[in-house]
């Protein structure tokens, strides 16, 4: 998977950005698990400064056997 993200960026057709204001560190989790089940998967926690951040994301079939979904977030000015 690591190595189609190159390709997939390249690909990815954005949605429109939009303004996140985080409180700071976040967790990173797989969607695809809900309520009490996501608490048993693995987290990644993301260091990230409190204050806003324009957010997109995309989703991209970058070969047949491969799909992501892309998210991308950068700190605004405050």
């Amino acid at each position: 998977m690591l190595a189609s993200v190159d390709t997939a960026l390249r690909a990815a057709s954005w949605e429109s950005e939009l303004l996140w204001q985080v409180p700071g560190a976040v967790m990173l989790f797989d969607s695809a698990w809900t309520g009490t089940e996501s608490h048993q998967q693995d987290h990644v926690r993301v260091a990230l400064e409190a204050g806003p951040y324009a957010v997109r994301a995309a989703y991209v079939e970058p070969d047949p056997e491969t799909w992501l979904t892309l998210v991308q977030l950068h700190p605004l000015q405050a």
